[in-house]
């Protein structure tokens, strides 16, 4: 996505330190606007509900709330100046649930909301609805669809600015075979950072999918429970005799990976975990925003912010003069259902 944004001269210490507390149970976080006096303005996406609030020295405050037009699951939210004009689009990405209860085709299904751009200033104004996964990479918008019968069709595709808006492009981007938020191009090159397995990054030639010599990471960065997609499977399956209809298949999005103004990706390390039964224990380990690096040769894991003792839902980065911050979305579930708070982190 696009990189982060710099502040005015001012000094990120003006936010409070500590846990605040927020409204709701919120699962994507996008920052829309730094102010010189050191407030921030962010979006946080709920199921069936978008808030704006302020962040600054007073806390949180909210500014507005809307709803999407149908009743839906937050699954991504992306901010960027795609047209450099000083003001930051925003892209929404939500799951309709439909569900059939008999015929052959019975179960749960998830239809694909992209809206964009979503005006955030005054309530809400959903401009136009794509039917697809959105996100931004690169100050760009790219676009994947559904398939009837997988989470993801063939191909992602630019959405290039016209006259009339935005429109498909016609040859599919270089995306190394991947699904759009499974990979994420490299700044300036012929490589992109891939989730080659549920937990593993590895780095991949854009063009083929193969893994670079050095390219994967050692450390494998935990179980991240997100969003996920309702895709009704084409036959029914049975567990156990034919009383235990399976009729769809849960699809889980992985978490966010986005770019700072250093070049370097940064993404959630899942190390805190709930025992294998949890009415016996209670949670355990640390999650933590990490930063990767790849110089050509290795692709190594660098700690630039602390550990936290909660679930870190998503994030997003500022850029101040000569410091750099991260603002988390944490929650004590680590869907999301528990309770929810906001943390601002400075690099060491």
């Amino acid at each position: 996505p696009s990189p982060p944004p710099k502040a005015a001269p001012s000094d990120p210490s003006v936010f409070p330190g500590g846990l605040l507390d927020i409204s709701g149970s919120p699962k994507r976080l996008a920052l829309t606007e730094l102010s010189e006096n050191g407030t921030a303005e962010l979006l946080l996406l709920s199921d069936n509900r978008i808030d704006r609030v302020r962040l600054s020295s007073e806390g949180v405050e909210p500014i507005a709330s809307c709803k999407p037009p149908v009743a839906s699951r937050a699954l991504h939210i992306d901010t960027a100046d795609l047209d450099q004009d000083g003001k930051r689009e925003v892209a929404v990405v939500m799951a309709e649930d439909l569900r059939d209860i008999v015929g052959r085709h019975a179960g749960a299904d998830s239809r694909i909301h992209g809206w964009f751009p979503v005006n955030s200033t005054d309530g809400c104004d959903f401009a136009f609805d794509f039917n697809g996964y959105l996100r931004m990479v690169d100050d760009q918008l790219f676009f994947q669809g559904r398939a009837r019968f997988a989470p993801f069709a063939d191909g992602v595709f630019p959405l290039r600015a016209s006259a009339n808006g935005y429109r498909l492009g016609k040859t599919p981007a270089p995306w190394a075979g991947f699904d759009l938020y499974h990979a994420s191009p490299l700044p300036g090159g012929d490589e992109a950072l891939a989730w080659v397995e549920k937990e593993r990054l590895a780095v991949v030639s854009r063009e083929s999918g193969q893994i670079q010599p050095g390219g994967r990471l050692l450390e494998a960065l935990g179980n991240y429970e997100g969003p996920k997609v309702a895709v009704r499977l084409k036959e029914p399956r049975y567990r156990t005799g034919f009383d235990d209809q399976v009729t769809e298949e849960y699809h889980l999005l992985p978490r966010r990976l986005t770019f700072g103004v250093d070049g370097k990706a940064y993404t959630i390390d899942r190390g805190r975990r709930i025992p294998e039964f949890a009415l016996l224990g209670s949670p355990s380990g640390r999650d933590s925003v990490v930063r990767l690096s790849w110089d050509g040769r290795k692709l190594t894991l660098e700690r630039p912010f602390p550990d936290v003792d909660y679930f870190i839902l998503d994030f997003d980065l500022v850029e101040w003069p000569g410091r750099s911050s991260a603002i988390l979305l944490l929650n004590d579930k680590p869907d999301g259902s528990g309770k929810a708070w906001l943390l601002v982190q400075d690099a060491f």
